[in-house]
Order: structure tokens, then C-alpha cells, then sequence
């Protein structure tokens, strides 16, 4: 099931890819109006499409175990391109910092990596202040971090693997009374 579901997100991205550039050409098009609202709503709903299309592929990936890649790889074209995308709704909001011009080579497959950035910085600007940008920076030894303004959370424990398990990823936040 989870190789099926993997093929379906990936065979789904493409052509749901190929309709929002031509909603959003449509958009840009249009004379202001309904035609042009519609093409927004349009454009709304394939965006909500394709995040739907790269969680399955997220869920198909966790299930399979496929989080890594065979070979290790440079990942800087993944993340700029990431970064680049969110940029577009985003323009002012977004900041990237890479190691030079150096090579960023990672195990991850790159796939996963996306979605995993992507779910980051969505939630660093859905739950950040929003006067302050959200960065993205990449250390040189390849540590990745999401940095964004906003309250304090409670204190949060990650642990992988499982306390007392041989495998999985806990993420434990202590509610406050």
C-alpha cells in the first residue's frame, strides 16, 4: 500500500503542477473582476491540492521507511528551491542562509527533505509574528534550522528513537495547567 500511495502522490503532482501555472497565468491575465476572482479560487484550491498530494507522498515515504537516500547527495538546489517557492506568497517574510558556495551533501532523500522544509516554514509563518521573517539557514556542518519570531511554547522533547523502542520519533510537549 505505501508504494501505491507514493506512485498516486507523484503521478498527482505533475499534472496538478501543470493546472496552477495555468491558473496563475489565468490569474495574471484576467482583467480585474470575476473572472479574475475565479482564477484566484482556482489557484487556492490546486495549491491545497498539491500540499494534500505531497503529504501522501510524506505518509507513503514514513510508512516505506523511505527517508533516506541510497547515495548520499548535495541537497542546496532542493532547499533554495523550497525556499524559492515559498518565497512567491511570502516574498518579504522569507530569509536563506547557506555555507558559502560549498556543497550540502545529505543521505535524506531529497523528496523528503522538501516536505520537510515546506512543513516547516509553513508553520514558521502560519504561527510567527508576522513583522518578523521567518530564516532558513544551513550551517556548514548541514544543520538545518527554521528560525521564526513569536510567543514562547512550553518546553519541547524530541527523541528518536522511541524512548524504551529500537526505532520511531517522539515529540512530547508538557501542556501548561
Amino acid at each position: 500500500m505505501p508504494g501505491s500511495r507514493a506512485n498516486s502522490a507523484h503521478e498527482l503532482r505533475t499534472p496538478v503542477a501543470a493546472a496552477l501555472a495555468q491558473a496563475q497565468r489565468l490569474r495574471h491575465e484576467a482583467p480585474p473582476g470575476p473572472l479574475r476572482d475565479r482564477a484566484t479560487r482556482i489557484e487556492e484550491a490546486l495549491h491545497a491540492l498539491l500540499r494534500l498530494s505531497e503529504k501522501l507522498l510524506q505518509l507513503a515515504k514514513a510508512e516505506s521507511g523511505g527517508l533516506l537516500a541510497e547515495t548520499p547527495q548535495d541537497v542546496r538546489g532542493v532547499i533554495t528551491h523550497v525556499v524559492d517557492e515559498l518565497r512567491r506568497t511570502h516574498p518579504a517574510r522569507l530569509e536563506l542562509s547557506l555555507p558559502g558556495e560549498a556543497r550540502i551533501v545529505s543521505s535524506i532523500d531529497p523528496d523528503a527533505l522538501a516536505i520537510l522544509l515546506r512543513y516547516l516554514v509553513e508553520n514558521a509563518l502560519k504561527h510567527g509574528c508576522p513583522e518578523r521573517p521567518v530564516e532558513v539557514i544551513v550551517s556548514s556542518d548541514g544543520e538545518l534550522r527554521v528560525i521564526n519570531g513569536g510567543a514562547v511554547v512550553p518546553e519541547l522533547v524530541l527523541a528518536s528513537p522511541v524512548p524504551g523502542r529500537a526505532d520511531g520519533f517522539a515529540a512530547s510537549v508538557r501542556l501548561p495547567a
